[in-house]
């Protein structure tokens, strides 16, 4: 083979070694653990300072999970571990010991992440030692889902003993009570200025950081000073980084799409500068040398850039043609932080996606979702101030398909493997509220929460039902239905919270003041509903309230639609004016008119007349009918419901048969 071909595969195979040295250089990461107090003692706080060491890559996400014995230490809650230094977004499964943290302008070198505490427990005056762990560390900036070593600690009854336990390293010493207190506050008091400098360091400007390096954080020297003049022991961490090459086929783990081809292509269009400089220069010296392999060269290069291009430019085309928003997970209009937060509690396995939720989370691509796309869609926000709009056409769209449903009784109030039916009933149906009745007695913590989370997994918000005629007058049981709504909720976690009530109130029920003089109890209607309404807002509490479809006909419906409620839920059940432009069109309007949401429900109860009822025609006759309803009223705002849970099932189940 001619000597400069030869030269020209060279320089190649150099260029290439040099582009991913380059990128492998920049994905060089590591973490590393504290510990506040290594002595085992009841009753004790221990904190757990996690800190990032890198120097190359500036991570912005970070995951892992805690593992300690709980009967040494009691349980760790989401309020017992502080990010520190700009990092946010915390979310934590206590199942799973989970936890999971973002930081929008990445990481700098050398500074402390988060610092867990964790409390000992009385009577463990039996156990002489326990480790505490920090394993399944990930973290990324985009690019690749790097995988940390495990981070142990081993605490030991009156001693410090520090061990990391994959090094097998280890030094015990004794210290001074009192001493070690002082050193455990210190260190505190020094993590809480870090925290805050940093703050104001970052509102003044974004270059300016806190490199808390550890030799040079004083509670760190007081600390080791104090062990060295005890007993001349050091404490050892390992902080090896390990990418991730654990995935069930044995194969590296793939980097984002969009970073990939950029290192293609900018590594294509130097080979082609190269081969091209080196073919002139063949050419100069002697027209004969260009051969079959030079010339092989360049068309490779030539033919792979006109492939990658087109091919790239076609699947976001695609996707965009598939009705594919990367990077939303809500029913805004907005890609922000809050659909960042629920890809965060996805990744700890605190919620479940939906198909669409799974395609729009995986920002590049590759099939799964993982830490890489959390990276990625943090860098795409920040790109963007923070949000990028979505036209409202789609979302607008998203909320007309979704449906609600209300349901009377016990039946609904299941988890687990009782639930899965009615899980899928609600799926079938695109429900994503659900009006449940409880009794206050089910107001608890322990009854409710797992109840509530099941839902919420499934994408379903769950609203109390509630009401009865004499609110009208009396609306105290109505407010104390809100008071035990709030009161539950300052006992649970996000996922398990209630998110409002549906006021079933129906003035005409006050049979004897309606037959007197039905504007005299229409106007009190309004007002009791509007002071309702006034309370729940103050705890933050979404209303939705039933309505007839003759309201219109009464003085005072403009306040009602304006004052009273979020969303207007319309008991649209005489079959024969289903479409009706002066009841239900004329409610719409005002819905429209105060920027309300509305819902028009549909009943399939077997004790109503054929003329109020779907029960006999069947669930496909009442879905064709509520799809001439939505395309008669374009109304971004409405939806479709369904009354109630029971009837609807057993229809559903009789039509299949």
């Amino acid at each position: 083979m001619n000597k400069k071909v030869i030269a020209t595969i060279v320089l190649t195979l150099i260029l290439s070694l040099v582009i991913w040295n380059t990128i492998s250089a920049d994905l060089n990461s590591n973490v590393d653990i504290k510990i506040s107090n290594a002595i085992l003692k009841e009753k004790e706080e221990t904190t757990i300072t996690l800190s990032y060491t890198g120097t190359n890559t500036k991570v912005n996400t970070i995951k892992g999970q805690i593992e300690y014995d709980n009967n040494v230490f009691e349980d760790i809650k989401e309020s017992d571990i502080k990010l520190l230094n700009g990092w946010t977004q915390l979310e934590y499964n206590a199942e799973t010991k989970e936890f999971i943290a973002i930081k929008k302008n990445n990481a700098k070198p050398n500074e402390y992440i988060l610092q867990i505490t964790l409390k000992s427990k009385d009577n463990i005056n039996n156990i002489n030692e326990s480790t505490i762990r920090i394993k399944n560390i990930s973290m990324s900036n985009g690019t690749e889902n790097i995988v940390e070593t495990e981070k142990s600690l081993l605490m030991k009854k009156e001693q410090i003993n520090n061990e990391n336990i994959s090094n097998n390293e280890s030094t015990n010493t004794t210290i001074n009570d009192q001493k070690q207190n002082e050193n455990k506050q210190k260190n505190n008091e020094e993590l809480n200025t870090q925290e805050q400098n940093s703050s104001e360091n970052n509102q003044k400007s974004n270059s300016q950081n806190i490199n808390n390096k550890e030799p040079e954080n004083k509670s760190n020297i007081n600390a080791t000073k104090n062990i060295s003049n005890n007993q001349n022991a050091k404490t050892k961490f390992s902080s090896s980084p390990k990418k991730d090459t654990s995935t069930a086929n044995g194969k590296l783990p793939k980097a984002g799409a969009e970073e990939i081809n950029k290192y293609i292509l900018s590594a294509i269009v130097i080979f082609a500068i190269i081969a091209t400089i080196l073919g002139i220069k063949c050419l100069k010296l002697d027209k004969k040398i260009i051969t079959k392999n030079t010339a092989l060269i360049i068309t490779t290069v030539v033919a792979a850039s006109a492939i990658l291009i087109p091919f790239t430019s076609t699947k976001a085309a695609e996707e965009e043609n598939r009705g594919i928003i990367k990077g939303q997970l809500n029913k805004d209009e907005v890609i922000d932080y809050e659909d960042v937060r629920i890809l965060e509690k996805y990744l700890i396995n605190r919620t479940t996606l939906t198909e669409i939720q799974i395609q729009n989370a995986d920002i590049n691509g590759d099939a799964k979702i993982d830490i890489v796309d959390l990276s990625l869609l943090i860098n795409k926000l920040e790109e963007h101030n923070g949000n990028i709009k979505i036209e409202k056409k789609s979302e607008e769209k998203a909320y007309r398909e979704t449906t609600s449903m209300y349901a009377w009784g016990d039946t609904t109030l299941v988890k687990g493997e009782e639930a899965q039916d009615i899980y899928s009933t609600l799926k079938e149906l695109n429900v994503t509220a659900l009006y449940q009745s409880m009794h206050r007695s089910k107001m608890t913590k322990e009854y409710l929460a797992d109840i509530i989370k099941g839902y919420h997994d499934q994408g379903i918000e769950v609203y109390r039902l509630s009401g009865d005629p004499s609110w009208v007058y009396d609306n105290s049981d109505a407010k104390g239905d809100i008071d035990e709504i709030v009161a539950y909720n300052a006992t649970v976690d996000k996922d398990s919270k209630l998110t409002g009530i549906n006021l079933d109130v129906e003035p005409h029920g006050n049979k004897t003041e309606w037959k007197e003089n039905k504007q005299a109890v229409f106007t009190q209607y309004v007002k009791s509903m509007t002071d309702i309404y006034n309370y729940a807002k103050q705890y933050d509490i979404q209303v939705t309230i039933c309505v007839n479809d003759w309201m219109p006909n009464y003085e005072g419906v403009d306040d009602l639609f304006k004052n009273a409620a979020d969303t207007y839920s319309v008991m649209n059940y005489v079959r024969k004016r289903m479409f009706n432009e002066t009841k239900i069109g004329a409610e719409i309007q005002l819905a429209e008119k105060y920027n309300k949401k509305i819902e028009s429900i549909s009943n399939v109860m077997q004790s109503e007349p054929n003329s109020e009822s779907y029960y006999n025609d069947g669930m496909e006759k009442l879905l064709e009918d509520q799809k001439t309803l939505m395309n008669k009223y374009s109304y971004k705002n409405l939806r479709t419901s369904f009354h109630h849970y029971i009837p609807i099932k057993a229809v559903i189940d009789r039509d299949k048969k």
